[in-house]
């Protein structure tokens, strides 16, 4: 299995997952170019869906702020829980959020009861503490551990209320080392074709069996793509690449009636594999979050993270499917007219 970042719509309380999209006591909010924008009818919500609705003014003023110049975050009312998308380095800047946050929406009050959503992993300084002795409660989510600081113990997330370790969860803000290393349990074709939901519907429908990749059939730093459709795909816009030309012909071109190019990766391709249907289905939702459902929220959430491409199973197609989204990282050597 995966691990996969986790943005700050959802968090866990006494072993609850509680999601924005199905607890209307959520808030969203963002701050960007000293503008502070919430309204209550975003409850329930999230930020791409503000984002949609802003003013024309404010609209022009936030596509052109960078996500690192932003902020966004969300308040989860019942449980009285802040937490960000984004890397807050001082206390003194968090201070400055809640002041804003109290100051903004007349039915926040944050105080010292309050707490906030923390990563585990990337905060060298809460990984050094024995949270359990501080009664402070964690809980893990898509394969990362969290935890819920009380406000009134953010000094062992900030260091003498100072500068703060990496503990947002802007994956920007994470180094690609440690973005890569997130994503190295490699799913190949082989452990696919074994998954009980493969089998499944393989017995029910043995005729898609035949279109599978074979390795055999793979060239070094090859990739083929066959020019059959103008349209967007299951993981939106992209170069979506196989490395069997004969099964790709198999598929998409059984009446030899399309072209097709080849590729030759000129530098290392980063490619996410998101092979395993589960850990697919948990990235979609997570793009989807972050960007709203569009034809580039995969583009996107990829690129943010590090990577080229991502790499999945498509069992009624023929299994390995690519898509490159930094197309650089490739070079057209022969189209075939």
């Amino acid at each position: 299995m995966y691990k996969l970042l986790e943005s700050c719509d959802t968090i866990i309380v006494n072993n609850k997952s509680i999601n924005y999209f199905n607890d209307m006591e959520t808030i969203p909010f963002m701050i960007f170019n000293n503008i502070f924008y919430y309204n209550e009818k975003y409850r329930g919500l999230n930020h791409h869906n503000m984002a949609d609705d802003l003013p024309s003014d404010l609209k022009t003023l936030y596509r052109k702020t960078s996500v690192n110049d932003m902020i966004k975050g969300r308040l989860f009312l019942k449980y009285k829980v802040i937490s960000f998308w984004n890397f807050i380095e001082t206390y003194k800047e968090l201070s400055n959020i809640v002041d804003r946050v109290n100051e903004n929406i007349k039915e926040v009050k944050i105080d010292s009861s309050w707490k906030l959503d923390v990563c585990i992993q990337f905060n060298p300084k809460l990984k050094e503490v024995n949270l359990e002795e501080y009664d402070i409660e964690t809980y893990t989510e898509n394969y990362m551990d969290f935890a819920l600081i009380p406000f009134d113990k953010l000094y062992l997330v900030y260091d003498g209320l100072g500068s703060v370790g990496i503990g947002s969860r802007n994956p920007n803000r994470i180094s690609l080392e440690d973005r890569l290393k997130l994503y190295q349990e490699d799913v190949n074709l082989d452990d696919m074709l074994k998954h009980n939901r493969t089998i499944e519907i393989y017995n029910k429908e043995p005729y898609f069996k035949k279109y599978l990749s074979n390795p055999n059939n793979y060239k070094n730093s090859i990739y083929y793509h066959i020019n059959c459709s103008t349209g967007v795909y299951g993981a939106g816009k992209g170069l979506y690449l196989g490395r069997d030309l004969k099964a790709l012909k198999k598929f998409y071109d059984l009446e030899n009636e399309y072209t097709y190019d080849v590729y030759k990766e000129i530098e290392n391709i980063k490619w996410m594999n998101l092979m395993d249907y589960d850990e697919f289905e948990k990235f979609k939702n997570m793009a989807v979050g972050r960007f709203g459902k569009n034809e580039n929220h995969f583009k996107l959430l990829t690129l943010e993270l590090g990577f080229d491409g991502i790499l999945y199973f498509d069992p009624y197609a023929t299994g390995e499917e690519f898509v490159l989204f930094n197309t650089e990282k490739v070079k057209k050597i022969k189209s075939d007219m």
